[in-house]
Parts: C-alpha cells; structure tokens; sequence
C-alpha cells in the first residue's frame, strides 16, 4: 500500500481503424495502473455511419477506481463497474453537431456487512443518458452536456461546459470548464449536495509534435470550501501523417 496521498503512475495505449471508406470505425485503449498492478481502465466501441449526417456508436467500459489525482470534473464511483454505451451523433451542419446517449452500469457492490463472497456475488444495476451539442468554429470549439445518472448508489443530475479558443493558430489555445452537479447518494454519510467546479487551462506548442498543456481547477459546494488543483503536462506526439500536432484534441 502506498504511503503517499497521491501517486500516479500509469501506462495507457489507444488505438483506432477506420474500414469501409470511414463507415466503420474500431477503437479501443486501456489503462494499466503499476502502482497497483493492475489494468484500472479498459474501453472499446465501434461506430457505423449510416450516413454523412448521422451515426450509432457502442462502447463498453470497465473502470477500477484508484482515486489518486484525476481530475475533480470526475464524480468517482467507490466501485468497480462495468458499462454499455449507446450514442446518437447527428451533423446538423459543418459545424454544429448534437449527440444523446444512453447507458447502463453494474456493479459488484451490495451490502457492505455481507460476507465477502456474497457481496461479489450481487450485481447491482444503475442507468443513465445524457444529452448535448458541439459546435466547431474557426478559432473556437464550445461543448455543453446535460446528464443523468440514478439506481444504485441514488441519483446524480449534473450539467458541463466547455470552450476552446485558439488566440494564435496552432501555437497557443486557452480554456475554460465548468460543472454543476447535484446528488442524492444513499450510500454515504454526505447523503445531498450540490457541488460546482470551475476550471482554466492553455496549450502552448514548443513544436510540431511537443506541446505543455497547464490546467487551474478549483471545487466547491455543500460540503468542501475549495479543492484547488494545478496540473501541468508535456505532451509528445509520433505521428506520420502530418496532421496531428500535440495536444490537438477534440473537446
């Protein structure tokens, strides 16, 4: 067990294949965490187009939880769990695209004074969606999502915003991020709350394929005054195709 309160060390690859001239796209990446010895995130979807309007994209999502510095934005779950994904993404035009999905979770929780093998031996279910848009512009990318989450655990009705702006074109973006979440949990001793985040960041290009990425976040709402994080990151790109410049990603 480690003796410090926050120690991150961690491998991560992803990989994606685009088949049929872009109509079928394969994706998947995992997380293997060495501190404890174990893969602590695992992702795989598939996405079909029907069309250059609209397509439906499937995933599936095993996550551990190990609670060690990710972002506050993230509302954590204390047990493993396993999900499906089912997303609609609609173009409405080049630039504004609107998206809804559904989801299911199981987890391996149940009665916490049951025996250990009964407790695993339960599944408990707990269902969601979600709703939102992108819009891509030429100096901006802005995100607005809306999101439900209730069964086991309780309910989490929560809201997050996004916006991107490119002051210099391919050398420096800034940032800003906000979250509004409200809960209803029957599991632990802070049973209601609302909590907000807000969050600024900027990506500044040393080159074509190294970029530093700084994010200021800061938590607040019923229960905490002020969880303030600064993250900074040197992010390398080995790319062949000469259009994927660091940290260059889709919000």
């Amino acid at each position: 067990i480690p003796r410090v309160q926050q120690n991150e060390e961690k491998v991560s690859a992803f990989a994606k294949a685009n088949l049929l001239r872009s109509k079928l796209q394969v994706y998947g990446g995992f997380r293997y965490n060495l501190l404890l010895s174990q893969f602590d995130d695992i992702q795989a979807g598939v996405a079909v187009a029907f069309s250059k309007k609209w397509r439906i994209r499937a995933e599936y999502v095993r996550d551990t939880p190990s609670f060690d510095g990710d972002s506050i934005f993230n509302i954590f779950n204390v047990e493993p769990y396993q999900e499906a994904r089912l997303w609609y993404e609609h173009r409405l035009t080049r630039r504004w695209h609107i998206y809804a999905r559904a989801s299911v979770r199981l987890f391996g929780g149940g009665d916490p004074d049951a025996p250990l093998e009964d407790e695993q031996a339960i599944v408990e279910v707990d269902a969601g969606g979600g709703a939102g848009f992108v819009y891509y512009g030429k100096r901006m990318n802005v995100r607005a999502d809306l999101y439900w989450q209730e069964g086991y655990g309780g309910r989490t009705l929560g809201m997050y915003g996004y916006y991107r702006h490119r002051v210099v074109r391919d050398i420096l973006s800034l940032e800003g991020r906000a979250l509004v979440a409200y809960w209803d949990d029957d599991l632990s001793v802070t049973p209601k709350g609302v909590t907000a985040g807000l969050g600024v960041g900027a990506r500044l290009a040393l080159g074509r394929y190294v970029a530093m990425h700084l994010l200021v976040e800061d938590n607040f709402g019923t229960y905490t005054k002020s969880d303030l994080r600064v993250f900074a990151l040197l992010n390398f790109v080995w790319c062949k195709s000469g259009k994927c410049a660091a940290g260059e990603v889709t919000p």
